[in-house]
C-alpha cells in the first residue's frame, strides 16, 4: 500500500508544472498587491491565487493543459492575459506540459475610474429611464478605437457606469442620440459625479432624390447622414440613414436637428467601406428636393485579379502563446491590423496564406499595447521571402516586455 501511494505522489508531482509570475501597473510598473489571479482551463477555474505585497504570486500545482489566465483587482480593470488586440482576438493561452520550466509571467493591468450624476430637464425635473453611453475614444497603434459603456436613469434621473478606463469620453442619451458633454477621465480620477441637463432639439425632415448614371441599376445602396467634427466611433453612434426607395431612387429622413453634416452613398455590401460619394449638408430648416448626383467616375470598377499566393509556417519559441505581425519588407511602421496578426505556438505551427513577396515578422507576448508603436522595432524584425505555390517555415524570436523597451 505504501509503495502504491509513493508512486502517485511521484505521478502527481511529475504532472505539475512551476509557474510564478507579477502582476504590475501598465504604465507605472509598480507592483499590484492582493490581486487574484485565475487560471481556467475547459471554462472551469483550476486554481485561485492572491498576489503578495510584492504584487507577485506562485502556481505549483498546475496540471498539464491550456490556460487562460485572468486577473482582478480593486480599481483595477479586468484583465486576461494577452488581451493586447481590444478584443480583435482570444486571449493568449497559456501551454503547461510535464516538467516545463515556464519564464515569469508578466501581467499588466489599467487603473479603473468611475461616473455618476443626474440627468435633468432644463426646468431641473428627472428625466428617467434614458439610456445613458460612454464612449471612449483611443489613439493607440495609429489607429482610433471605442470602447463603451451603457447605462439607465432611474426614477430620480440617477445614473452609474463603471468601470471607466482613463481617457477621453463623448456622453450620449438615447433620445435623440444627442451628444450631452465631452469628458476627461484622468488616471488619478477614482469617482467623478457631473450633473446633466438635457435640452430637446428641434428636428427637421429631408426629402431628395439619388441621380446614378444611365445603365446603373437605382437599387443596392445606402445613403447616410452623419456630423461633422465628430471622431469616427461617435460618428456611426450618431448616424442617420435615409429610407430609400430603390425602384424611384427617392430619399427620405425624418428627425435631424440643426446641424452641418456629411451626406454619404455606398454600396451595401459588407466588403465595400469606400464610400462612392460625400457631400456636406447643412440643415436649419426642413430640407425639400434635395439632389445626390453621383458621378460615373466613382462607380466601382471590377477588381484586378489577385496575385499568386504563397504559403508561410510559423512557430513560436516562446513556450507562451503569442502574435505574429506581418508587416511589409519596406518602409515605417504601419498602423497595426487585425488581418496582419496571427496566433501561434510552440505545439500548432500556423500556416498562413498570404501573396508573394518579402515580409517582415514580429513575434511578441502579452505587452503593454503603447510599446507596440515604436518605430525602433524595425530593427528587431525578421525579413523573409516568400514565392508562388511554395511553403516558408520559419521560427522567429519572441519579443517581450524587456525587448521592447
Amino acid at each position: 500500500m505504501w509503495r502504491l501511494a509513493l508512486y502517485l505522489s511521484l505521478t502527481l508531482a511529475a504532472r505539475s508544472a512551476d509557474l510564478h509570475g507579477i502582476v504590475m501597473d501598465d504604465r507605472t510598473r509598480t507592483p499590484i498587491p492582493h490581486a487574484k489571479v485565475f487560471f481556467h482551463s475547459d471554462k472551469t477555474i483550476r486554481l485561485g491565487l492572491i498576489t503578495d505585497k510584492n504584487g507577485e504570486f506562485h502556481a505549483n500545482t498546475l496540471p498539464p493543459a491550456n490556460y487562460e489566465v485572468r486577473c482582478f483587482a480593486r480599481d483595477y480593470l479586468e484583465k486576461r492575459y494577452g488581451d493586447t488586440t481590444f478584443g480583435l482576438f482570444p486571449p493568449l493561452l497559456i501551454h503547461i506540459d510535464d516538467n516545463t520550466q515556464l519564464p515569469p509571467l508578466r501581467i499588466y493591468m489599467s487603473p479603473s475610474a468611475s461616473l455618476s450624476g443626474k440627468l435633468l430637464d432644463l426646468d431641473g425635473e428627472p428625466i428617467e429611464n434614458k439610456s445613458l453611453t460612454m464612449y471612449r475614444e483611443e489613439l493607440r497603434m495609429h489607429r482610433t478605437y471605442f470602447r463603451e459603456l451603457t447605462a439607465h436613469t432611474d426614477s430620480e434621473g440617477s445614473f452609474y457606469l463603471s468601470p471607466l478606463p482613463e481617457g477621453r469620453y463623448s456622453l450620449v442619451v438615447s433620445d435623440p442620440n444627442l451628444r450631452l458633454a465631452q469628458l476627461d477621465i484622468a488616471r488619478s480620477t477614482r469617482h467623478t459625479i457631473r450633473e446633466f441637463r438635457l435640452q430637446p432639439p428641434k428636428l427637421y425632415s429631408i426629402t431628395g432624390k439619388l441621380d446614378l448614371p444611365p445603365g446603373f441599376p437605382p437599387h443596392g445602396y445606402l445613403v447616410t447622414l452623419a456630423p461633422q467634427g465628430k471622431p469616427p466611433r461617435l460618428r456611426d453612434v450618431l448616424e442617420y440613414v435615409f429610407d430609400y426607395d430603390g425602384e424611384t431612387a427617392s430619399l427620405r429622413l425624418d428627425g435631424v436637428p440643426v446641424g452641418t453634416y456629411d451626406l454619404q452613398v455606398a454600396q451595401r455590401t459588407p466588403s465595400n467601406d469606400k464610400p462612392l460619394h460625400r457631400q456636406v449638408v447643412e440643415i436649419t430648416t426642413d430640407l425639400a428636393n434635395l439632389h445626390v448626383v453621383v458621378p460615373p467616375q466613382n462607380l466601382p470598377k471590377p477588381p484586378p485579379p489577385a496575385p499568386p499566393s504563397a504559403h508561410l509556417k510559423l512557430t513560436a519559441t516562446h513556450p507562451f502563446a503569442a502574435f505574429a505581425w506581418i508587416i511589409p519588407a519596406t518602409g515605417p511602421l504601419p498602423p497595426i491590423q487585425a488581418q496582419d496578426l496571427h496566433q501561434i505556438t510552440a505545439l500548432e505551427p500556423a500556416t498562413i496564406s498570404l501573396p508573394q513577396g518579402d515580409y517582415r515578422i514580429l513575434v511578441f507576448t502579452d505587452v503593454p499595447i503603447h510599446l507596440l508603436d515604436n518605430p525602433s522595432l524595425l530593427a528587431q524584425a525578421q525579413p523573409v521571402s516568400l514565392r508562388a505555390n511554395k511553403t516558408t517555415n520559419i521560427q522567429p524570436p519572441t519579443l517581450t516586455d524587456e525587448d521592447l523597451n
